[in-house]
Parts: structure tokens; C-alpha cells; sequence
């Protein structure tokens, strides 16, 4: 699949930001549509998207301006992956022949795909917090991996700092069959957090929702 336009000038300038330091200004659109040979609006998705992610701020009447890096977003699934201190229990390890809506939707895959699905209890400090559905497309991973994905540890390798994840939070009431697990009463709150995980050329790699207890322990984003 062709990496789209924007998404090489941004990476183009991924590399130029670098250099540059914090409050440094960015040429103007319009002369970054010359630099890069592309439209103002190609090379205004692409700051959109450099905005999105911390690296660039706009100031209204000043321009573009690189951002301190001490302000960069936080990846909530990436850091809590890369935590040692976490404990895993899987609980619940198949191949689907068919799926939700929600998982084809979140994987672009059509009904009859085979998706691999992992469930699996977290603990910290042997306390269990949170419960993770994980779901990625059969064909994308080799038989080697799937024989491999029950040592927990396998998944977690597929969730790196160069995916781009997109976060949505659900307050919601916890799952009667996660109840137990989760040592919480039936219809008590909780935080669901969903995440759409991706190649940065917008591959689908996985979607992992995650069932977070809100009495064990706050979700911090920094933006």
C-alpha cells in the first residue's frame, strides 16, 4: 500500500523537527506546499496531524512553532505495555471464524475473517485492575506467532513506540462476567478504554479494549 502524501511530507518533517528547537517557528503553508511540491491542503493535513501529536503548536496570529519535547503525548497502551511491575493471567485463547461489528470495524476486516483473540487479566501488586480483550486479524500473524501468543509477553512485541494508537474512553458499568475477576459488584462503573492500534502508513495491527477498575488506580494522559 502507497504511503499517502501527507503522510511523507510529515514524516519528511519528523526528521526536520529534530533538528530544530522548541518554539523554533515553521515555514508557512504556502511555502511548504513550494518546499514539498504538494497542495495547502496535502501539507495542511500533515501539521494537522503534527499538531495532533505534540511535536507542532499553533499559535493563531504568530504561525507554527515546534513544541517541547517534555510535552509530547504520552502513548497510554505503548507505556503500559513497556511497564515490568504488571502481571498477566490469560484467561480465555482462540481463532474466531467470525467476529463482532465493533472488531471488524476496528480492524477493517470483513465478517468471514479469522481474527485471533486473547483475554487476559492484569495484575499489579498482585492485585488484579484491569481485564484486556485483544484482537488482531489471523492472517496477519504466522502460525509461529499464534502457537507463540499464549506466553503473554508475545503480544506485547506487536505494541511499539513507532505504532500509531488511537484512544477512545467509554465510561461504562462493568461486564457481569469480568465481575468476579475484577473483584467488583455487578453494574458498579467502569472505565473501558479502547484502542485502535496501526502502522504509521495506516495498516491495521490490532485492537485491544481494555476493562480498567477506577477504584485501583487513575489512567494518566499527558498532553
Amino acid at each position: 500500500m502507497s504511503l499517502p502524501i501527507y503522510k511523507k511530507i510529515k514524516n519528511v518533517m519528523l526528521g526536520e523537527i529534530k533538528e530544530l528547537a522548541a518554539n523554533d517557528p515553521i515555514p508557512s503553508e504556502r511555502v511548504l506546499a513550494t518546499t514539498y511540491e504538494a497542495s495547502r491542503m496535502t501539507v495542511r493535513k500533515a501539521l494537522d496531524e503534527l499538531v495532533e501529536e505534540g511535536h507542532l503548536y499553533r499559535d493563531g496570529k504568530r504561525g507554527t512553532f515546534v513544541a517541547d519535547r517534555e510535552g509530547l503525548k504520552k502513548n497510554t497502551l505503548v507505556e503500559t505495555m513497556a511497564r515490568t511491575d504488571l502481571h498477566y493471567k490469560v484467561l480465555y485463547f482462540d481463532v474466531k471464524s467470525s467476529s463482532s461489528f465493533s472488531v471488524q470495524s476496528a480492524l477493517g476486516i470483513r465478517p468471514a475473517d479469522q481474527v485471533v483473540r486473547m483475554i487476559r487479566l492484569v495484575f499489579a501488586d498482585s492485585e488484579p485492575f484491569a481485564i484486556e480483550e485483544i484482537y488482531i486479524e489471523r492472517r496477519a500473524i504466522s502460525d509461529e506467532d499464534v502457537n507463540n501468543m499464549t506466553k503473554w509477553r508475545s503480544f506485547n512485541r506487536f505494541i511499539t513506540s513507532d505504532n500509531v494508537v488511537t484512544q477512545r474512553f467509554v465510561p461504562s458499568v462493568v461486564p457481569v462476567q469480568y465481575a468476579r475477576m475484577l473483584n467488583m459488584q455487578i453494574n458498579s462503573p467502569i472505565l473501558v478504554i479502547e484502542n485502535f492500534v496501526s502502522t504509521k502508513m495506516g495498516e491495521k495491527v490490532a485492537y485491544v479494549k481494555i476493562f480498567h477498575n477506577p477504584a485501583k488506580g487513575h489512567v494518566e494522559i499527558t498532553t
